[in-house]
Formats: structure tokens, sequence, C-alpha cells
């Protein structure tokens, strides 16, 4: 991965690429902020570059790049490694 992060709507993201892990695969996001919640627990937030539908004035439909935020759970190893 690049250290510049994703172009798409709204232009580049700054911040670190890191892979988010769902049950069912695994996306490549681009961290813009971490919290801590009052039960001690981490997330990150992130941004997913995802395909979305756009209808033009004529009707034409098209796939393009969106840019979804997300908030995911850090796991233990990512705590411990300082990520």
């Amino acid at each position: 991965m690049g250290a510049r992060g994703p172009t798409g709507v709204g232009g580049p993201r700054a911040g670190p690429w890191a892979r988010a892990t769902l049950p069912d695969e695994e996306l490549d996001v681009v961290v813009t902020s971490r919290t801590r919640t009052r039960d001690g627990r981490w997330w990150y937030d992130c941004e997913a570059i995802l395909p979305s539908r756009t209808e033009h004035t004529d009707g034409r439909t098209a796939q393009q790049a969106t840019q979804t935020a997300a908030s995911v759970a850090a796991t233990s190893s990512s705590t411990a490694a300082g990520h």
C-alpha cells in the first residue's frame, strides 16, 4: 500500500493504512482517528473506499468509488503494538 491514502470523493485522505477484518472479508481502510471508550476499549474511525451507484441526469447509471465511514474495534494485538 502507498503512504498517500486513497483518493475519491473529497480528495486524498491523510492517515495510515490498516486492514479491517470483518466476519466474511477484509477491507483496506485509512485510519482517521482513534478513540478510547468509557469501557476501556479502543476504536478506530476509518474510511473505506467502496463501490456505489450514481445516476446521471439522462438516466444512465455508473459505478464510482465512495469514501465510507466505519468504526472498527481494535484487537489486542493492534493496541499492544501501538497502532
